[in-house]
């Protein structure tokens, strides 16, 4: 990776890092003011059902899409990409608002329809649906600043989001359980307009006054062999399979246990966090990049870049794995065992945080694979792949929680497990374009052994340890890990994850210079 990408990585990183951590003083208020009630369980499944719809048109389909596109005819054509965004803007709002009211009033009519365990869910899922709309005006905001080099602010605008709804469970906190749940929904919709609204005083910088003209000229649905509309609907129907997986794990673990939906999602907040500051940060910086070289058809260099990605994201996130693997107890004490979160929420949690955790690698690349796909304009074989993928789910959550009856665990291991199968598809139609070389019997078995032999030394160590209170225990640990760590990388002569982590360091001293 060149020394734009390091930095645009450090930038999304820094942001992100920062929207991460405001991210679990979210959760953290979350679990303080309600711990895992049926009610608090409700809203996030809730949230998980409204925010399918804003990955499908959002945040997936319509972002894949735009990225590419915006590039091919920026790089033609500047002022008609402008008029481009400007009409992806109207058109897509004015779409998805139409949608939201639609929605609402069929929710509304049916929720009589439904039991007394599904009738808060449905409701909540009224009151959230407004927050599709200002999801939808941030991922445009986001991706047109991404587009110009701009990383750092639109990934830091989740944090007002995030620090309104926990200020909005803490305020709640005394309140009849129900009611306390409706507070929290308008929070939450606040928190999502002014993540938006941020972003605005930046998108208005790199545009020129006439812009905000509210004449729309009609502009051909295909520019420079670009179709806009063909494409998001190509990556919609990958997309689509992939959040019908993320929202029907909420419903799984439902029927699994009333309070599963939340022992979820307080697990899969901290197995996000590496995702979401490594591979979508390498995503975010890479992609812009990578449709550059395709347009000036350097497919070696293209190639070379794919390669180096993946490359490098399989030894970070086997070796976060096993750390976070290891610290997952103590973790999940220090931010969420307190107030109404007890002992046995946190026994819960656990067990699907690990089983989360196993499944972090594949995730990361799948997520990588795809976007380089959708960096060449390619949708139809990530779909395919993912639609796959949400079969082989579903019948497995089916097989686990209706036959075998197992608990809320039981669909973050399906998950994993599925996200095994999409990473392998996707990667073998990476080889047949010549984007992503063959992984060398090293690559694919020295990642894990060192972070699996770190991580068992460990664990033999943790037993002998004094009881330390997790603040105390987690930096130990961690900083043992990853001395462990780097001795067994020596000791079975593994170099790359040491010359990667020189590697950047080593750029960041040059660009200061």
């Amino acid at each position: 990776m060149d020394k734009t990408l390091f930095s645009y990585t450090r930038q999304f990183f820094s942001g992100t890092l920062l929207s991460r951590l405001s991210g679990f003083f979210r959760d953290v208020s979350m679990a303080y003011a309600f711990g895992d009630i049926k009610e608090i369980a409700a809203l996030i499944l809730a949230y998980r059902l409204c925010m399918l719809l804003r990955r499908i048109l959002g945040e997936g389909s319509m972002q894949s899409a735009f990225i590419p596109g915006y590039q091919t005819i920026r790089e033609k054509d500047p002022a008609l990409a402008l008029e481009f965004f400007k009409q992806i803007i109207f058109k897509w709002l004015l779409g998805v608002g139409t949608l939201c009211v639609l929605l609402a009033s069929v929710f509304f009519y049916l929720k009589p329809v439904f039991n007394e365990n599904w009738q808060p869910v449905v409701d909540l899922s009224i009151r959230l649906l407004p927050c599709l709309l200002f999801i939808i005006g941030y991922t445009l905001f986001q991706a047109f600043l991404q587009c110009h080099g701009r990383y750092f602010l639109s990934s830091l605008a989740p944090s007002l989001s995030n620090l309104l709804w926990g200020i909005g469970c803490i305020i709640s906190k005394n309140q009849e359980p129900s009611r306390a749940m409706q507070t929290v929904s308008i929070y939450i919709c606040i928190g999502l307009f002014l993540q938006w609204i941020v972003l605005f005083p930046e998108v208005k910088k790199l545009i020129p006054s006439h812009f905000y003209k509210l004449k729309i000229s009609k502009l051909s649905s295909e520019i420079y062999g670009f179709n806009f509309f063909k494409a998001v609907s190509l990556a919609a129907i990958g997309v689509s399979a992939t959040q019908i997986n993320s929202a029907l794990d909420g419903v799984f673990a439902k029927f699994a246990d009333p309070k599963g939906p939340i022992h979820l999602w307080f697990s899969i907040r901290i197995q996000q966090l590496p995702l979401a500051l490594l591979s979508i940060g390498l995503i975010s910086a890479s992609t812009p990049r990578l449709c550059q070289l395709m347009a000036l058809n350097q497919k070696d260099e293209a190639g070379h870049l794919c390669s180096s990605v993946a490359s490098k994201l399989s030894i970070l996130m086997m070796f976060l794995t096993c750390m976070i693997i290891c610290l997952g107890d103590q973790i999940i004490r220090l931010l969420f065992e307190h107030g109404m979160f007890s002992e046995a929420a946190t026994t819960q949690t656990l067990y699907c945080l690990i089983a989360y955790m196993v499944g972090l690698a594949p995730t990361s690349l799948s997520t990588v694979y795809a976007s380089f796909f959708y960096a060449l304009k390619e949708y139809k074989k990530p779909s395919i792949a993912s639609i796959y993928a949400l079969i082989a789910n579903l019948v497995l959550n089916a097989v686990m929680i209706f036959v075998f009856h197992f608990g809320a665990w039981s669909v973050a291991a399906t998950t994993s497990a599925c996200s095994f199968l999409n990473a392998y598809l996707l990667k073998r139609s990476l080889k047949s374009e010549n984007l992503v070389a063959p992984f060398s019997k090293k690559q694919v078995l020295m990642p894990s052994m060192t972070a699996i032999f770190s991580a068992l030394i460990l664990t033999v160590l943790k037993m002998i340890m004094p009881t330390m209170k997790p603040i105390l225990s987690i930096p130990l640990l961690g900083l043992m890990y990853t001395g462990l760590y780097v001795a067994v990388c020596k000791l079975l002569a593994f170099h790359e994850p040491l010359e990667l982590f020189t590697q950047f360091f080593k750029k960041r001293s040059i660009e200061r210079v």
